[in-house]
């Protein structure tokens, strides 16, 4: 999306300059060239990028902020995937839970975490297998479900936040198992 409105692709340090120059000049915002090398995987970089910088491209982009941009993009995953018959799993499921309320969400190569709600948006990581984020943390999620890219638009860990998190980004959730139901 980013760089089609570039016209090509990022691959120099002078695409680089072209491209925060652009973001600049229509956001009023600055990237720095650092920064974008890291987003494109140009610098090696193990950490995720803060909301911040993710809102200003997606305002780049013609959405509001990282929020935004994540709502819109679960609203047009394809959800044809389904598992099993349940209209829970067919729907998004963050804002179809309640406190207390658990899932286990699965996707490519033994990837999962299981997630109790705490709050509006808010979620606990209760256990998390091959992934970066831990249990204990404190993850805001406004939309999941199946199918779909899981968006964590922040993660608080040990009293620091600590940024964006995206899983299944390719395949997207390949399951997702309610645990507890405050229904129950």
């Amino acid at each position: 999306m980013t760089e089609k409105q570039l016209g090509h692709g990022c691959h120099t340090t002078s695409d680089f300059n072209k491209l925060l120059i652009r973001i600049e000049k229509k956001t009023g915002e600055k990237i720095s060239q650092s920064t974008l090398k890291r987003l494109w995987g140009y610098v090696s970089y193990p950490h995720t990028p803060s909301v911040t910088v993710l809102s200003i491209l997606a305002r780049f982009n013609g959405f509001c902020d990282w929020e935004h941009f994540c709502r819109v993009q679960a609203s047009s995953d394809d959800d044809s995937t389904t598992a099993g018959d349940s209209d829970f799993l067919n729907q998004d499921i963050a804002s179809s839970m309640h406190p207390g309320e658990q899932v286990q969400i699965e996707w490519g190569r033994g990837k999962s975490c299981m997630i109790e709600k705490i709050g509006a948006d808010l979620f606990k990581v209760m256990d998390a297998v091959n992934i970066k984020l831990q249990p204990g943390d404190i993850i805001v999620s406004p939309f999941f479900g199946l199918g779909k890219s899981f968006y964590v638009s922040a993660v608080l860990r040990g009293g620091h936040k600590e940024g964006a998190y995206i899983a299944a980004r390719n395949s997207g959730v390949r399951n997702i198992v309610r645990v507890t139901s405050t229904d129950d």
